[in-house]
Formats: structure tokens, C-alpha cells, sequence
């Protein structure tokens, strides 16, 4: 039995989407745990009442004071009955294939890391690939090991590294996943197929709300995966990890500069050139080349805020 645990919070919009999703599933043999996470709209009723329409499918609503989406996981994950565990955000969506597939790719595993699909509040979608051929810990730190709601668990190991950490308000996900790969014998799958939805824009995770807390998190995450990855990678793995924090390191500077140019200091050694990238540009490694992190730092932003006010200089 594969138990699916979705949080909800003030989802009575888009929760529907979401267990209709599970409803099309090839793969019935299936609960559903729903935890309201202190919801403040309709969100329980919306899920009582497709419960009611859907009888034949096993549902079970949990109430809770507000706690945030890991500790609203572990309740979820404290009354699961099933071998496997598919965890699902209230906003998103699996294709009727998803778990069928992920079943039979879980047969040995603990983890089977899923392509997914991000679809943005009027954008166009985005795929997000896994990547097997890099070492596992280089591809999670550089966001290509799946997603929450595009991988599936097996319940054992989720519970031996004792579910969601509860203290972390974003980049959950992260120290999650670097959990279950630090387990003795930690057991890894892919899945290629994008049968997930993940949508962006249509929620109120703190992330978007919060960019510096959230910037100074997202650094921490990657560079806890970094402190595990450097001896165990190659140096072609190696490099993409540096790339990758360096990325973090970016985000994080304009609101924690001191923070962001110790790890620089700590990590990157002497003649370390990035990476070109969504994120460093040409021109951005250029001027590093010649100035170094801090400078560099100090001219981008110099650029963005002139960038921004170019319209004051328009006839």
C-alpha cells in the first residue's frame, strides 16, 4: 500500500485538483491522509465532501493547530499505513501513471527520485530532470534529485531518520533527502518520466515571503550537503557542487554579505573560478576574475540597482 500525505493549508481552491489527481491513479491500492494545517478557510469541508464523493477510496482528515508542512508530514506520517509513502503538497498534481510506475521502480529502493514538471501561475512549463550519472549527493545539491512530491519513500526509511525536521521553516526538502542518503546502505532509484505537477504561484510558502530568511537557508542546506559531499564526490563532481554554493552564496550576499563571505573564505580555494550559468553570467565571472567575490558582489549590485532606475533616465 503506497500511503499519500498531503499537508493543507487554506487550500479549499485548489485541493480538489490535487485528490482528483489521486483518484485517476493506475495504482489503486492507496490511502489518503489529509492534515489540515490550521486552516482558517473552507479547506476541510472541500475534503470531506470529495471524500464523500469517492467512498471507495480510503481518506482520513487530520485537524491540527498551524505547526507548518513538516511537522504537518509527521502527523500525516505517524498514522500511515503503507510500505511506501508519497508525499503531495495541497497545489500539486500526479499523473494518473505516477505511482504504478514509481511501485515497481521501488521494489529496492529507498528513494525513487522523479522528473518533474514545474508549471508557473501563467508561464510556460519547465522540465526538471533527474540526474543518475552524477554522485547522489551532487545531484540533490544542484536540485536534480527530484522534489518532494515527484519522489516516492519507503516508509522504513523514512521513519529511521525520524520524518521531517520540524525546526526548518524552508529548504526542508533538502536536509530531508540528504537524510535518507546518509542511512548505511542507503537505496536509490530514478524515474526519468515527468509525472509530477509541481505549481509555482498559487500558494503562500513562506519562500516567497521571506527572501532573506529564506536565501539564508537555502545556503545552509547546500553547504550541509557540500560538507558531505567533498570527499565522497569526484572532481568533476566536485566543481558542480562549488558551483552550486557559489550560486547559494550569491542569493544570500545582499541581505547576509558577512555570513556569505566567511563561506566563501572556508570553502572555495585560492584561484577558483565559477562556473558560467543561469545565475553567473559571462560578464559576472569576468569581473570576479579581477576582483574577487566581495567586488564583484558589490559591482553586480551596483548594476542592479542602476538597471532598475533606467527608467529615469528615459526622454
Amino acid at each position: 500500500m503506497i500511503s499519500v500525505v498531503i499537508p493543507v493549508f487554506n487550500a479549499e481552491r485548489r485541493i480538489r485538483r490535487c485528490l482528483d489527481s489521486l483518484a485517476a491513479q493506475a495504482c489503486t491500492d492507496l490511502e489518503i491522509i489529509c492534515v489540515d494545517d490550521g486552516s482558517s478557510d473552507g479547506s476541510g469541508a472541500v475534503i470531506e465532501s470529495w471524500s464523500a464523493a469517492h467512498p471507495d477510496i480510503p481518506l482520513r482528515l487530520i485537524t491540527r493547530e498551524n505547526a507548518g508542512a513538516p511537522a504537518a508530514r509527521n502527523a500525516g506520517l505517524s498514522v500511515a499505513r503503507g510500505e511506501l509513502i508519497q508525499f503531495l503538497d495541497d497545489d500539486d498534481e500526479l499523473l494518473p501513471a505516477k505511482l504504478e510506475r514509481q511501485v515497481g521502480l521501488a521494489a529496492d529502493a529507498d528513494l525513487v527520485a522523479g522528473a518533474y514538471v514545474i508549471r508557473p501561475a501563467g508561464g510556460e512549463d519547465r522540465l526538471v530532470g533527474v540526474d543518475r550519472q552524477a554522485h547522489p549527493l551532487a545531484s540533490l545539491m544542484r536540485g536534480l534529485l527530484g522534489s518532494t512530491c515527484s519522489n516516492l519513500y519507503r516508509a522504513e526509511a523514512v521513519r529511521a531518520v525520524g520524518g521531517w525536521d520540524e525546526s526548518k521553516r524552508s529548504a526542508q526538502d533538502f536536509w530531508f533527502a540528504l537524510a535518507i542518503l546518509g542511512r548505511p546502505g542507503a537505496r536509490l532509484a530514478f524515474d526519468d518520466q515527468p509525472l509530477t505537477i509541481v505549481h509555482h504561484g498559487t500558494d503562500e510558502r513562506i519562500s516567497t515571503r521571506d527572501r532573506p530568511g529564506n536565501s539564508q537557508r537555502y545556503l545552509e542546506a547546500v553547504e550541509a550537503i557540500y560538507l558531505e559531499a567533498r570527499d565522497q564526490v569526484s572532481e568533476q563532481d566536485l566543481k558542480l557542487c562549488r558551483d552550486t554554493l557559489f550560486g547559494a552564496l550569491r542569493g544570500a550576499y545582499p541581505w547576509h554579505p558577512e555570513h556569505a563571505s566567511r563561506v566563501f573564505r572556508q570553502h572555495f580555494p585560492p584561484g577558483y573560478r565559477p562556473g558560467e550559468s543561469a545565475s553567473t553570467s559571462r560578464n559576472y565571472i569576468r569581473v570576479f576574475n579581477v576582483v574577487g567575490f566581495r567586488g564583484a558582489q558589490f559591482l553586480s549590485g551596483i548594476a542592479r540597482r542602476f538597471y532598475s532606475l533606467r527608467h529615469l533616465f528615459k526622454d
